[in-house]
């Protein structure tokens, strides 16, 4: 070997090693225990021992993801490295052992669920591309929670079964073991049911309703290719309309079980009875109170029950897990009161009400559930059904805290997906990351050990009315599902150092996203004001916190593209200006767009005022359930009370709607930016000018705007209500961008 060479050669080894080893520290979810040892393993020539059937799954999905040959029936072939999988009953529920020696990789979990975790540490051990080396480890590692779930709705808008099996390679990635489906609802019936082929005959396509519309109308809008219904999924039906939609067969069910499967990935179906049923209704009229399409099934007749008894019975037969859902939300009730069924049935069963013969009616099919060995998974509406301990409640309703307490006071379980953080359709920003890596639900006020204990896990809901390609869904989904298996996994009761460690793991994780083709959120665009002002000349200096991305812009109202120039540095700005700006992923794909407009500034003159009393003023109201600012005012006065910033006072723990009223000063002429956070509304006016509109019921949204403002006192006015009174936040600040130094003070 040449003499020059072999520096070169050393410097490779040592620079895959070092690469190797930063690969341990970039895991996600953080696994409990990391012994490091010296060396490094090469997957290059591997086989797998695989003892015994009941791992032989897990072994082909090892295969899959490292190219390594499965050994079996005690054949073994000359390798450089053996990997051997085995069970360890010793071990707890849930947890695996990994132990990486140059030439040897054991790995053994205490049932295949756990051992599938092992592999998912493997896999974010090896590159996606480049040499297949991993350093050699210890690691013993298991979950806090049992529950690590991801809710994919097929209903409003169809997956393929390969889409299907993608994102199942994405939840096992990040250990996440439970995929709850949910197959049919009133825009579409997506499960084969032998006996009543016409449920997929006539409801599993559509003409295009008003989501499908409005996905189209808002891909034109936006220039964005990724919210357009896929064509793919489209036909022509036998009356020449061109219908969207698809279904999947048994067998084509019983192949993603097992996929799943092998993937420590349980399945969780959801037929939805007996709310979101127009589908069925409309296929067959039987089923509604008047014959005519309906989202609720007549509860008064027998055929009605004895259909949700049939076609769960082909749901389980196909499905093999314990849980089942079977909705029992959002039921609109008021045709059983006009119904001479629903009524009949209610005088029968001495109910008072349509709300005790929903009750009636879950309790029947949670019989019907338990006679089969499975346990009834409802939304948080059953709570109040009387059910049994052996049926699941799962929180929803973000604004209705009292459904976890109330619920594991009376031995249920409970599935927590609070629309608080957990709803990946809604919108994210960095903000959602951070608030689902702190949700920690066995944290709750008032629980009990042993209710702590009922609370199963966490699980992140996806809903596509408005998702209707794979990219979208994708985009919708990451990296907040990497978040919620951080904070599903972890026992780190300081959720400050969960935070940061996410954070610094981040980048490492969407280059692996980058390699897989994966359309994930960028981090926000951050350095950016929608309106901004200057005195002479100002600066655009937008910022992103992923050196990867790109972030590239345009000054004539269109959206950027790939060949719009990119931003490699502060842009000076001298005349006024408004600025689109997006950020790019590596391969050229767009993920964020934020617009900045820029304007001279004007002075806000200052206030002959002489305020005295630190702090703010803060008018507290009872709360209305009004869905604007302007509502707060109506409601009784509950109290007066002080704050030193634009932040809930402590005191305040019901009755989430307030107004700030006061003075801020200004201790120069200078351009001062206002940010407003808030879940739901606010509004931020300075001397009677609307400054920031934050109104309306929104999950955490933040808004930035600046003023001008002459040296002096100037009056603000924060108007803030949480919608449905559900624990939210709000967050005001100021600062003064001209001179940064210098600091604002409020009075009263």
């Amino acid at each position: 070997m040449s003499k020059r060479l072999l520096p070169l050669l050393l410097a490779l080894v040592l620079s895959t090693a070092m690469q190797a080893r930063e690969a341990a520290t970039t895991i996600v979810p953080t696994p409990v225990q990391i012994v490091e040892t010296a060396g490094t393993c090469t997957l290059d020539d591997a086989i797998i021992d695989c003892p015994g059937e009941a791992l032989l799954p897990a072994a082909r999905y090892l295969a899959e993801c490292t190219g390594a040959r499965i050994a079996t029936g005690g054949r073994h072939t000359t390798a450089a490295t053996t990997m051997r999988l085995g069970l360890d009953t010793t071990l707890a529920p849930s947890q695996y052992r990994l132990t990486i020696a140059p030439s040897r990789i054991d790995l053994a979990g205490a049932d295949c669920s756990a051992v599938a975790c092992g592999i998912a540490t493997l896999r974010q051990l090896l590159p996606e591309q480049g040499a297949r080396v991993v350093p050699c480890l210890s690691i013993t590692d298991a979950p806090r929670y049992g529950w690590r779930g991801l809710l994919l709705d097929s209903s409003r808008h169809y997956w393929s079964v390969d889409e299907v099996k993608r994102l199942l390679d994405l939840m096992a990635l990040y250990k996440l073991n439970r995929l709850h489906w949910h197959l049919v609802d009133d825009e579409g019936w997506r499960i084969e049911i032998k006996r009543y082929p016409e449920l997929t005959q006539w409801g599993a396509y559509r003409t295009f309703d008003s989501h499908d519309r409005g996905c189209e109308e808002r891909a034109a809008r936006e220039h964005n290719a990724d919210l357009r219904v896929d064509r793919a999924k489209m036909r022509v039906d036998a009356q020449g309309d061109s219908v969207y939609g698809g279904y999947y067969t048994q067998s084509q069910l019983r192949d993603v079980v097992a996929y799943a499967q092998a993937r420590g990935i349980e399945i969780m179906p959801e037929i939805d009875f007996p709310g979101h049923s127009r589908t069925a209704t409309t296929v067959l009229p039987w089923l509604s109170c008047d014959g005519k399409p309906s989202s609720t099934l007549c509860v008064g007749r027998d055929s009605t029950l004895q259909f949700c008894k049939n076609v769960y019975d082909e749901v389980f037969s196909i499905f093999p897990f314990a849980y089942v859902h079977m909705g029992g939300d959002e039921v609109d009730k008021r045709n059983w009161q006009s119904c001479p069924r629903c009524r009949q049935r209610m005088e029968q069963n001495g109910l008072d009400g349509v709300d005790a013969l929903q009750g009636w009616f879950v309790r029947q099919l949670e019989a019907y559930f338990n006679q089969h060995g499975r346990h009834l998974v409802g939304w948080d509406e059953i709570a109040a059904d009387g059910l049994g301990r052996e049926s699941v409640v799962q929180w929803w309703r973000g604004w209705n805290k009292g459904v976890v307490e109330r619920a594991t006071s009376e031995g249920k379980r409970v599935i927590c997906s609070p629309t608080t953080c957990l709803y990946f359709d809604y919108g994210q920003d960095d903000s959602v990351i951070d608030k689902i890596l702190r949700y920690d639900p066995r944290a709750t006020a008032g629980l009990s050990e042993a209710q702590q204990q009922l609370i199963m896990g966490l699980q992140g809901n996806t809903w596509c009315e408005w998702i209707a390609t794979e990219a979208r869904l994708q985009y919708q989904v990451m990296p907040r599902m990497m978040a919620l298996a951080e904070s599903a996994w972890t026992s780190n009761t300081r959720r400050d150092q969960v935070v940061a460690l996410f954070h610094e793991k981040l980048p490492a994780q969407l280059e692996r996203l980058d390699a897989m083709h994966v359309r994930y959120k960028l981090p926000d665009i951050t350095g950016v004001s929608e309106h901004s002002l200057y005195i002479g000349h100002g600066v655009l200096a937008p910022a992103i916190a992923y050196d990867r991305a790109t972030l590239r812009y345009t000054t004539d109202g269109t959206v950027p593209t790939a060949q719009s120039p990119a931003i490699t540095g502060p842009i000076e700005v001298s005349t006024d200006t408004r600025y689109t700006i997006a950020s790019f992923r590596l391969d050229g794909s767009r993920s964020d767009v934020v617009t900045a407009t820029y304007a001279r500034a004007r002075y806000m003159p200052a206030l002959d005022v002489h305020p005295t009393a630190s702090g703010l003023l803060v008018e507290w109201h009872r709360n209305m359930g009004g869905e604007r600012c302007s509502d707060i005012a109506a409601g009784e006065l509950l109290g007066q009370l002080v704050s030193p910033a634009v932040q809930l006072p402590q005191a305040i723990d019901h009755d989430y709607s307030v107004i700030f009223k006061g003075y801020l000063y200004a201790p120069a002429d200078g351009i001062y930016e206002f940010a407003l956070s808030s879940d739901d509304g606010s509004q931020w006016l300075v001397d009677g000018t609307l400054l920031i509109d934050n109104d309306g019921p929104h999950s955490t949204v933040v808004k930035r705007r600046q003023a001008a403002l002459r040296q002096g006192w100037h009056a603000v006015e924060v108007p803030y209500f949480d919608y449905h009174d559900n624990g939210g936040t709000l967050n005001g600040t100021v600062h003064c961008i001209t001179s940064p130094a210098l600091q604002v003070a409020f009075k009263h």
